[in-house]
């Protein structure tokens, strides 16, 4: 009787002569990448991680993107400046900046990505803005990040408008309690 090499993500033959399995792995792509989150400064502000975590992941699934790896950065102002000037050679304080990884050979298929997220923006605009709360503009800096790495842009008003059509759609599938996901001090 011979044996079967089991399904654990390798595929595999016996080599009769040596008595061995000969597999090769197969590349897997997360159904829930692996989400974390920074801040910087450390102490600029308090999180519901959980909440945040949670909605993060139903923005990933409404946005239909395939990714191994989150980090969410979440800055102020100077750290925004300084990852836009590095990141993307532009000056000033931005809502969100967008980063993708291609995979190294023998890593699942799936972008590792970062989103580098301005929370002193979103407490900003959130208590500027009638009707928008600090929650939802936050989940729209992430709901937008996830555009782009599904693929999407926003070069032109139509697209810029399309993406927004997405974003805002995504955002009312959501539920975003009243209790807040972040206070910057």
């Amino acid at each position: 009787m011979k044996n079967k090499a089991r399904d654990n993500g390798t595929t595999g033959r016996r080599d009769e002569k040596q008595n061995i399995i000969l597999s090769s792995r197969r590349p897997v792509v997360p159904s829930s990448p692996k989400i974390s989150v920074a801040l910087l400064p450390p102490r600029h502000a308090t999180l519901d991680r959980p909440a945040l975590l949670r909605l993060t992941r139903q923005l990933i699934a409404f946005a239909d993107v395939q990714l191994a790896s989150l980090t969410l950065i979440l800055t102020d102002d100077a750290h925004s400046a300084h990852f836009n000037k590095l990141l993307l050679n532009h000056d000033g304080a931005t809502d969100i900046i967008t980063q993708s990884y291609a995979p190294f050979p023998g890593e699942p298929p799936a972008p590792a990505a970062e989103l580098y997220i301005n929370l002193h923006r979103a407490w900003q605009v959130g208590h500027l803005a009638t009707g928008v709360s600090p929650n939802r503009e936050l989940l729209l800096y992430i709901a937008h990040g996830l555009n782009h790495l599904s693929g999407h842009d926003d070069a032109t008003p139509l697209l810029r408008r399309a993406m927004r059509r997405r974003e805002n759609a995504w955002l009312k599938r959501l539920d975003i309690s009243e209790m807040p996901l972040f206070k910057v001090k």
